[in-house]
């Protein structure tokens, strides 16, 4: 019998301390002490926030990294009216219209890049080179636009593992070397 008593009293030993493990209710939450000596719970971000600032290392991903992000879209744009990205017009050529419409998005993404390093004189320069080409209301083929695109690609390839590459495109936007049509269709 006292076997018996033993073993059941060891056996509800081991299921409140199983329990006690397994459960959550009791879980450690940190803490910090306040001044009048009291604990007081600290709240823990549940999710990362995305990183805000360009890095060097960092991807297109808007829900990772804003400024990256900013950039590459900059950097399309860009592409796309120095005919270095594939574009859909309709089978149209780009209009000045294109152009203009394309700068302003560069401008919008270049001005939402937050970044304070060695490359925001870059950064700066091609802002400035963007809002004169708006000013000017330059059109296809202007050498502005090219270098324009020149600066941008530079610092996209400098801070996006996944910076875009470069396609030439016709006037029409459809790639010029067969091999490009084969694999974009």
């Amino acid at each position: 019998m006292r076997k018996g008593v033993i073993g059941i009293g060891a056996l509800i030993v081991v299921m409140i301390l199983a329990n006690s493990l397994n459960s959550n209710d009791d879980a450690i939450e940190p803490t910090i002490k306040v001044e009048d000596g009291e604990d007081e719970e600290m709240d823990l971000p549940t999710a990362p926030d995305p990183k805000t600032y360009l890095t060097v290392g960092g991807n297109s991903n808007p829900a990772e990294y804003e400024s990256n992000s900013s950039l590459y879209t900059a950097h399309l744009n860009s592409a796309t009216i120095t005919y270095n990205a594939r574009f859909n017009a309709g089978g149209d050529e780009l209009t000045d219209e294109n152009v203009l419409a394309s700068l302003q998005r560069i401008k919008e993404s270049l001005s939402g890049i937050e970044y304070d390093g060695e490359k925001r004189p870059d950064i700066d320069k091609v802002l400035e080179l963007t809002e004169d080409a708006i000013a000017k209301k330059v059109g296809t083929d202007h050498a502005l636009l090219y270098e324009i695109h020149d600066i941008i690609h530079k610092l996209d390839v400098h801070f996006n593992v996944n910076a875009l590459e470069d396609t030439k495109v016709d006037k029409k936007g459809y790639p010029i070397h067969v091999e490009d049509r084969m694999q974009n269709g």
